[in-house]
């Protein structure tokens, strides 16, 4: 899956989305994506197949179980593998950080 591929699928959350970093301060919930590698399939000294790997920060202030579900379902239905973090709490920045790792 390319960057711009995942960014539009991310955006039907309807919460703010950048990679890597917004240039402004964001209010929350919203979600940040890096890409955090590949596994590609190869042969021949080729890459017949690339798989990129990303992994999808998603920021809220309270636990928003009905956030995580609608993303959940939004890779579900995208058929895309994803693991969870454990929340991560940010005290000094008032948040808490779960990742998805796809």
């Amino acid at each position: 899956m390319k960057a711009s591929e995942l960014f539009k699928m991310l955006k039907k959350l309807n919460i703010p989305v950048a990679y890597q970093s917004f240039k402004n301060e964001q209010n929350l919930p919203y979600i940040i994506f890096v890409q955090s590698g590949s596994n590609n399939f190869g042969a021949d000294s080729k890459v017949y197949q690339k798989d990129n790997k990303y992994n999808i920060e998603l920021y809220f202030e309270d636990k928003n179980f009905e956030l995580e579900e609608k993303l959940e379902n939004l890779l579900d239905e995208n058929d895309i593998y994803w693991i969870k973090s454990a929340d991560i709490r940010i005290e000094s920045e008032s948040m808490t950080e779960v990742i998805y790792y796809i």
